[in-house]
């Protein structure tokens, strides 16, 4: 059996311009219910962003 190890590459300011045209319609597609509980619970904007960038290059 063989694994493959990756590492995944994503501006923030990429995510940032998703959000602002599609803004909850992006969430739903790429998220759990769970996960946009939990950034709609972060204050700041920027965090939020980093947080949406990091489980979108996680999946």
């Amino acid at each position: 059996m063989f694994f493959r190890q990756g590492i995944d590459i994503i501006e923030n300011k990429r995510i940032e311009k998703l959000l602002e045209k599609y803004k909850d319609k992006f969430k739903k597609k790429i998220l759990s219910n769970n996960e946009i509980l939990d950034i709609n619970k972060i204050k700041s904007q920027k965090r939020k962003i980093q947080k949406v960038t990091s489980r979108f290059a996680a999946k």
